[in-house]
């Protein structure tokens, strides 16, 4: 005998309802992006510090030492080496502060960590930070928060395409 027709539509219910279960859902969060921005290239010295304690590590990520929160360091090329406070190390220094902590560096402070590079006698500065933190702080920095959310939102979508372009094409090994 056939099924009747309440029975049908019961199946076929279920069975829609099993394959809405099979549909993958987009995801509610993008994979984060790191950019590299040149925060000070071709100087002689500048001093860096952490808003929170912080790793000093060499280019191959040994541990160096640790600075103080909010204690700043002298940062000086020394040739194909590089000096911070007490350290001198070949290549680079990294300076990683903890979870939550921004870093100094000249007269300003950002988000991220800062890897620091001696070319002879100057010094390149990178802060490596999560794209959208860029777009936040660029953001805020480029336009009046007095101005139209809708134009707020374009300043955000014209820097977040201009820094994927640069993410994408480097201008630099060392930075985007």
């Amino acid at each position: 005998s056939a099924p009747s027709k309440s029975s049908k539509q019961s199946s076929q219910s279920k069975s829609s309802t099993k394959d809405q279960n099979l549909t993958p859902k987009p995801s509610k969060t993008a994979p984060a992006v790191e950019i590299r921005v040149a925060i000070a290239n071709g100087v002689n010295s500048l001093v860096v510090g952490t808003s929170t304690s912080s790793e000093v590590l060499n280019a191959r990520g040994k541990v160096l030492g640790r600075l103080a929160a909010n204690d700043g360091q002298n940062v000086q090329p020394d040739g194909s080496n590089i000096r911070i406070g007490k350290w001198k190390t070949s290549a680079g220094v990294w300076i990683k502060p903890a979870k939550g902590g921004l870093i100094f560096v000249g007269d300003r402070w950002y988000r991220g960590h800062l890897m620091l590079v001696s070319q002879g006698n100057n010094l390149l500065a990178v802060n490596y930070v999560d794209l959208e933190s860029y777009i936040t702080s660029v953001v805020g920095c480029e336009v009046s928060p007095d101005w139209p959310m809708d134009a707020l939102k374009a300043q955000a979508i014209a820097a977040r395409s201009y820094a994927l372009v640069h993410y994408i094409r480097p201008a630099s090994s060392l930075y985007d």
